[in-house]
C-alpha cells in the first residue's frame, strides 16, 4: 500500500547533485530541495537507507519527511514556476 509523502532536505552543497539524482528515483521534483509522491513502505525504508549515506550531520544537513494523512484532500497553491509542472501526486 502507497502512501503520499512531503520530503524536504538541506544538504551541504558538495552533495546536493547527488541527493537530487537519487530522490528523483523515488519521487517527483516540485522546488529546490523539495520532492513529493506516493511510495510503498518498503521503497520508503529504500529510500532513507541510501540517502542516509549523504546526509553528514557534522555538516548540519537535514532531511524531513513529512507523512501525509490518507485520504486528505490538499489545497496546493503555486506561485511562480511548478518545476514538476504537475500537481496529480497531491490531487485525489
Amino acid at each position: 500500500m502507497s502512501k503520499r509523502y512531503l520530503l524536504v532536505y538541506d544538504v551541504n552543497e558538495k552533495r546536493v547533485a547527488k541527493v537530487h539524482k537519487l530522490l528523483l528515483r523515488f519521487l517527483v521534483w516540485k522546488q529546490n530541495s523539495t520532492f513529493e509522491g506516493y511510495l510503498p513502505r518498503g521503497a520508503l525504508k529504500e529510500l532513507i537507507r541510501r540517502v542516509s549515506k549523504y546526509i553528514r550531520k557534522e555538516d548540519n544537513d537535514g532531511l524531513v519527511i513529512y507523512s501525509l494523512p490518507k485520504g486528505t484532500k490538499l489545497k496546493v497553491e503555486i506561485i511562480g514556476k511548478d518545476k514538476a509542472n504537475t500537481l496529480t501526486n497531491f490531487i485525489e
